[in-house]
């Protein structure tokens, strides 16, 4: 579209004078003088045929309303061109294809400048003869031609729109929010039997939230199909499209947060019928870390609709993007460890964990630090970079406590005794509910002056430390 600044723009400036050495000297001289010329106030479609490539199978009438035709074409889908966003460079290659065109918008990617032999930058003839093609393609039912057909008082104008446009609006406006209806009690109805089918457990009226935004996004979709069929001046129907498209990008927003809030809601149920605590952690961080992507995305979209050129806005941030990911290397490397930790899993919350210095009970595990309660019920938080490459020692994951004791005895016992006393013991430590049959070992181990110390090794079965010391 030609937007309402460009327009003013045109209005207020000479072609020439932007075309600095002629009219269709480079592409946004060109697009100046075709469009300036093509203004309801300012109509010559004869200047702005001096940017159009002249064709023998075309007559100068016919490629002035060729001319027009491709105007009207833009201005039914809200297209918009921004002389800003022209290259003024005479040799100018396209990126992808690397040939010399330049397309006005992307909305009707046909329409294009092209430059000629002479170097002058022209519309070609193959577009000029698909004017009419691209117009019907553009327009699925043109109710400007029917116009003439209906009655005059529906010709008045406010604000340049008729009043048929206006009832011909809103007439769409009740299609789309009956489609949006339709719609969502369509996947109101296939929600049952994907419930079902899938053996989810979450609650229906969760699956049900994103439907409302579902149907929004219909409407916004039969609305926008519509548009182009009511011949609206290129400033009006420029504006509904960008409010449509608005409009469908934060409905996708919403339809998309919500959606994460049900999968997420769906994991943490299953996370609680896991043993172990980390997997309750985790679902709160892939919750974050999705609509963190979420909103990156629709601000994304957001920005292109509005015509802001998104990766040349990320490229511009590089330099910058850069500076702050070398200030910030310490947050990245722990966010990264905190990813480690979840993925390999090498302790529990609960857990009685030992990494380097640090001794006693994992408490919490977030994006940067891991909170670990000590015995003298401190808590200290770990950096995630440095628990990663930390050698852990993981005592709540042990199958068994392992047991050794030194009994002492006083001289005098006879071999038969001191074996009957290591038989005694094996079968007493054997005999108990709390221990590991297997790894038993009693045995003589010494004889000093004063005594004979047998040593006594064995496994106690219990997760706990209280439950540790009452077994021993």
């Amino acid at each position: 579209m030609l937007t309402l600044v460009i327009t003013l723009a045109f209005a207020a400036a000479d072609p020439a004078a932007l075309a600095g050495e002629g009219p269709c000297v480079n592409p946004r001289a060109a697009v100046a003088t075709i469009f300036s010329n093509l203004h309801e106030d300012r109509l010559d479609p004869r200047r702005a045929a001096r940017c159009v490539e002249v064709t023998s199978e075309l007559s100068r009438a016919e490629r002035e309303q060729a001319v027009l035709t491709l105007k009207h074409a833009l201005d039914a889908v809200g297209a918009r061109i921004r002389l800003e966003d022209i290259p003024d460079d005479e040799g100018h290659l396209d990126v992808r294809s690397f040939e010399p065109i330049v397309t006005l918008a992307r909305e009707l990617p046909r329409v294009h400048l092209k430059r000629m032999g002479d170097g002058q930058w022209m519309i070609p003839a193959s577009v000029l003869l698909s004017a009419d093609r691209i117009y019907d393609d553009a327009v699925a039912l043109d109710l400007h031609r029917l116009q003439k057909h209906f009655p005059a008082w529906s010709k008045a104008a406010l604000f340049g729109v008729a009043l048929w446009q206006a009832l011909a609006l809103l007439v769409l406006i009740a299609i789309g929010l009956l489609v949006r209806f339709i719609v969502a009690r369509a996947l109101l109805w296939k929600s049952g039997a994907l419930l079902g089918t899938l053996s989810l457990t979450t609650p229906r009226e969760e699956v049900l939230r994103p439907l409302t935004p579902l149907g929004t996004l219909a409407l916004c979709g039969v609305v926008m199909l519509g548009v182009p069929s009511l011949s609206l001046s290129g400033g009006v129907s420029s504006l509904l499209m960008l409010t449509l498209r608005v409009l469908a990008a934060v409905t996708a927003l919403r339809f998309a947060w919500v959606a994460v809030d049900v999968a997420a809601d769906q994991l943490s149920r299953k996370a609680l019928a896991t043993a172990g605590g980390m997997d309750d952690h985790i679902v709160p961080l892939i919750r974050r870390m999705l609509k963190i992507a979420v909103v990156a995305l629709a601000l994304g979209l957001l920005l292109q609709t509005l015509g802001i050129n998104v990766g040349s806005l990320v490229a511009g941030l590089g330099i910058g993007g850069l500076a702050v990911a070398l200030a910030a290397k310490d947050t990245i490397s722990n966010f990264f460890g905190s990813v480690a930790i979840f993925l390999d899993r090498p302790f529990q919350l609960g857990d009685w964990l030992t990494a380097g210095e640090v001794e006693g009970t994992v408490e919490h595990v977030g994006f940067r630090s891991t909170q670990i309660r000590t015995v003298r019920d401190t808590v200290i938080s770990v950096p995630n970079a440095k628990l990663a490459d930390a050698n852990l020692d993981n005592w709540g994951a042990r199958r068994a406590r392992q047991q050794r004791l030194l009994l002492a005895l006083e001289h005098g016992a006879s071999a038969e005794q001191i074996e009957a006393f290591c038989d005694g013991v094996r079968a007493i430590l054997a005999a108990h509910q709390h221990t590991r049959k297997e790894d038993i070992e009693v045995h003589l181990n010494d004889i000093s002056n004063n005594a004979l110390t047998f040593m006594v090794q064995f496994y106690i079965l219990r997760p706990d430390w209280t439950g540790e010391l009452r077994v021993r």
